[in-house]
């Protein structure tokens, strides 16, 4: 390793200005063998596991029509959801590709182990087959979101929501040793730490539980950069997997879940929006989606990590490898800007809204089904979990016009869709709601204002 090292100290010590040995805090290799062909790879590969057999739909149904108080609470009332019939708690079986080191399992797409991702899904009143918004936690939130929405979406629309937790999020939310866990009990889940309310959300007290661990979302973004790129790739291929699940449907139908698999739709808050953007992207024409929006959503992976919640940057930080601090940490990331490129939204975002390609794209060339929702760059919250960089840097990989960019004012939470018809800003979030769920109706075509 010494001689190896030899030649990039004499470069360094040779640079204007020279760089020397003493002013270098660590020095750290990586291959980039894949390079931007790395989602293609994981997907190909994932493709092939699914034809052989290696991996299958399959859902886990762990309690079916819970009581829509026991969701939303007592401090709810029932005029609160009316078209909602029940709730459905369970888990979408997908691949592990990650191992205990938080690296890919080399044999990931032949040598089948699986995971769990937890759902909770709304059931509405009407309809015999219903469509289905997939809503993907961001930082600090949790499956419990599906009641954010599950009553606007079934109404106009008549349809479900599926709220899923991504890897440390919810019941996969770090233990005491700040290790994320898969598969947990719902007692293991139960005993998670709830003491105060996530990410400014106006249901509760400040200091009460809200059913969501206090420290979900923390290590969802690991410092180590060979777990932050691998934890990724699982990410995309979790939420594909999901997506396929529902328009393959046959799991859910034997469940007696009677969902419309030509009416799937993606909702992916904060951070959420790079795995969505790509599994939509990737994903192969069967099994499409037809609307995706992101809601706070942002790109580029040093924005997200460095301006996201404090917790989750803490944890960030704590992991970061051998000899780089906090300090350092903005000038790692953007040293491994190659290294890092393809799980960044450029990298997949042709997929999208590419000319002639973009899945999301109408046969005349206008961008279709895609919407960047709440809140307002500069408006109180967004530059808690998703700065107004991050945000710009989404509009800017798509390409998005003005008119698929919400102007909604962040007044309600840091993430724009809670309840805050229990609040002072009851006509904002409903205004809120009726552009996600319009937006869904008219799929993707239209949706009513402010804009």
């Amino acid at each position: 390793m010494r001689l190896a090292l030899q030649d990039p100290l004499a470069a360094l010590a040779a640079a204007s200005p020279p760089v020397g040995a003493a002013d270098i805090v660590s020095v750290h290799a990586f291959t980039t063998r894949l390079g931007m062909e790395l989602i293609p790879d994981a997907i190909a590969r994932y493709d092939a596991s699914v034809r052989r057999g290696t991996y299958r739909y399959e859902i886990k149904v762990e309690q079916r029509d819970i009581p829509p108080a026991d969701i939303y609470g007592s401090s709810v009332p029932a005029s609160a959801y009316p078209n909602v019939a029940s709730f459905i708690r369970g888990s979408v079986v997908v691949p592990r590709m990650l191992g205990d080191d938080v690296r890919l399992r080399a044999e990931w797409d032949t040598v089948a182990e699986t995971v769990d991702v937890p759902f909770l899904m709304s059931i509405p009143r009407q309809g015999t087959s219903y469509p289905v918004a997939v809503q993907i936690a961001g930082f600090g939130r949790s499956s419990l979101d599906a009641r954010s929405l599950a009553n606007v979406m079934a109404g106009g629309p008549r349809g479900s929501v599926l709220a899923i937790e991504l890897r440390c999020h919810g019941r996969r939310s770090p233990d005491v040793n700040g290790v994320c866990v898969d598969n947990r009990t719902a007692a293991e889940a139960a005993s998670l730490l709830d003491q105060a309310s996530n990410n400014g959300n106006p249901e509760f007290a400040a200091s009460a539980a809200d059913g969501i661990p206090d420290n979900s979302g923390v290590g969802y973004f690991p410092g180590d950069p060979r777990k932050l790129r691998d934890s990724q790739l699982a990410a995309i291929i979790e939420v594909m997997h999901v997506f396929a699940s529902l328009r393959d449907a046959t799991a859910w139908t034997g469940e007696n879940i009677p969902v419309d698999r030509f009416g799937i739709h993606g909702l992916a808050q904060g951070y959420a929006s790079l795995p969505a953007a790509a599994a939509a992207g990737f994903i192969d024409d069967q099994r499409r989606i037809r609307t995706l929006q992101f809601l706070a959503g942002g790109a580029d992976l040093a924005e997200l990590i460095l301006e996201g919640g404090m917790a989750q940057r803490a944890q960030f930080n704590d992991e970061l490898p051998g000899g780089i601090g906090e300090a350092q940490a903005a000038t790692l990331l953007a040293r491994l800007g190659d290294y890092l490129a393809p799980i960044q939204m450029p990298a997949y975002s042709s997929r999208l809204t590419g000319m002639g390609t973009g899945r999301f794209r109408n046969p005349t060339g206008q961008l279709r089904g895609l919407l960047l929702a709440h809140p307002s760059p500069g408006q109180q919250g967004v530059t808690q979990y998703a700065s107004p960089a991050a945000r710009n840097a989404l509009v800017s990989a798509l390409g998005l016009p003005t008119n698929l960019v919400s102007q909604h004012r962040a007044r309600c939470d840091h993430y724009f869709i809670y309840t805050c018809q229990l609040g002072q800003e009851g006509v904002i979030f409903e205004q809120a709601q009726a552009q996600i769920t319009g937006f869904i109706n008219s799929n993707g075509v239209t949706f009513p204002g402010p804009g």
